[in-house]
């Protein structure tokens, strides 16, 4: 056991005996004439005090990932919604500071180089101080939409719990999302800007989950075809008043049974062979690859096998 893991055991086992016996010190104990701190030195070899400390570390990370979801959700809470006009304005704004945008990108691909301000201003035709008067305010827009529609990315992100991502990768995904939704808003249009900016904020999620969910990653039509089944099922379930036949869900998405068959393949998860079978509380520490049966060499054979020959 190397030093690190030795200093951990022997600050987990002071801890804890100070907490068992209220507090007082090795030293305190042994001029009381206790001589008990033999035996409970016993009661707890490393290896349980080793996942005792692993426990108390995972839950920790928990608990602050829960306060840190807790306090983003009450900060964007007290941003206030937009109303209809503000959003056209705003839109107006943002669409301003990416053509200033698009001007930058334009000057950096002929000269090779990021423009200074006054250079940049130069190439839009604004004056100085009606550029940088435009650029402000076009990125406080932005700002401004982004902020204000925040609770829509974390009310659709509640929607792909348990798919993969933990809840606050589901949000920062969404939230690039609503990023370029709300870039591509076209206020003249008429729609409203949550409308618009759903369709955004779900493409964005649904693409992170296909591609970070899994260990294997899938293909985006195999991930949307696995999300298709489910949803028909559902549906077929509550319209039949029993879970569907694996036929009837064919029918109901018009392919064939065999592609179903390969999709509901491809949606299973998988595991790690080093997983505990006897869960986290087990000594004996068996894993699902103690249960597979193999015929061939294992590496300390193939080590003995290797030194003979040398």
């Amino acid at each position: 056991m190397d030093k690190g893991a030795q200093e951990m055991l022997e600050s987990i086992r002071k801890n804890r005996l100070l907490r068992e016996r209220g507090g007082y010190s090795d030293d305190d104990e042994q001029e009381s004439g206790d001589g008990d701190d033999d035996e409970d030195d016993e009661d707890y070899d490393d290896e349980e005090l080793l996942r005792a400390s692993r426990r108390r570390r995972r839950r920790k990370k928990r608990n602050q990932a829960r306060d840190s979801v807790k306090s983003y959700l009450q900060e964007i809470g007290k941003t206030k919604l937009l109303k209809a006009e503000m959003e056209i304005e705003l839109a107006r704004s943002i669409q301003m500071l990416l053509g200033l945008e698009r001007t930058r990108s334009e000057f950096i691909e002929k000269v090779g180089r990021s423009p200074t301000d006054a250079e940049w201003a130069q190439e839009c035709d604004l004056d100085y101080s009606q550029f940088k008067k435009n650029l402000y305010c076009g990125r406080l827009a932005k700002e401004k939409m982004v902020s204000a529609n925040l609770r829509l990315v974390v009310s659709i992100a509640k929607k792909y719990l348990n798919r993969g991502l933990s809840f606050q990768d589901l949000i920062q995904e969404g939230s690039i999302g609503l990023i370029k939704g709300t870039e591509k808003f076209d206020a003249d249009k008429g729609f409203k800007f949550s409308t618009y900016a759903t369709w955004w904020i779900r493409q964005s999620i649904t693409r992170a989950i296909a591609d970070f969910s899994r260990p294997i990653r899938l293909p985006v039509h195999v991930n949307d075809t696995i999300t298709s089944v489910r949803k028909v099922s559902k549906a077929l379930e509550v319209e039949l008043g029993r879970p569907p036949s694996e036929k009837e869900t064919a029918d109901r998405m018009e392919i064939p049974v065999d592609k179903l068959r390969f999709v509901l393949r491809c949606a299973r998860s998988t595991l790690s062979l080093e997983t505990p079978v006897g869960g986290p509380d087990d000594k004996e520490s068996t894993t699902l690859a103690s249960f597979i049966e193999w015929n061939g060499e294992s590496p300390e054979e193939k080590v003995s096998r290797a030194s003979g020959r040398t």
